[in-house]
């Protein structure tokens, strides 16, 4: 075997093994979610709980297409499909941004707070979209 087929090997190795170490993390990550001590979270704690999952889902949809890298040329709907992720993580990294800035206990105005539930409520759906298009992602 040659040395360049060797080091090829050992890479896809390493990110077999990284892969196998983030799964895991999402599945606890995971549990956690679907736990009763994840409800007495406040927002803000359960916000950074859907981050951290988020990064570790997009870090092993990342490592899984190393693994199962084979250059072809981009059909133009799978692009559009790219373009549509990306434009969706900008949009929920705004909105987050944005409800950062604010805690509901602190707003005293009815209709500010009606409008930081129906933003919440928005990014929460946003995120099950993005999650669905990363589904869509890995299959190609």
């Amino acid at each position: 075997m040659t040395e360049p087929k060797q080091r090829e090997i050992v890479e896809d190795l390493r990110l077999i093994d990284e892969s196998i170490v983030l799964k895991t993390k999402i599945d606890r990550i995971n549990e956690l979610i679907e736990s009763e001590k994840f409800n007495s979270y406040y927002y803000y704690e359960k916000l950074l709980v859907f981050r951290q999952l988020n990064l570790l889902e997009n870090e092993l949809s990342t490592v899984m297409r190393l693994i199962q890298f084979n250059p072809r040329e981009i059909k133009p709907h799978e692009q559009r499909l790219f373009d549509e992720h990306k434009e969706l993580k900008e949009k929920i990294d705004n909105l987050r941004g944005y409800l950062d800035k604010f805690d509901t206990k602190n707003i005293i105005d009815e209709q500010n707070y009606q409008n930081t539930l129906i933003l919440r409520r928005q990014l929460d759906v946003m995120i099950q979209y993005e999650k669905i298009l990363m589904q869509r992602i890995n299959k190609i």
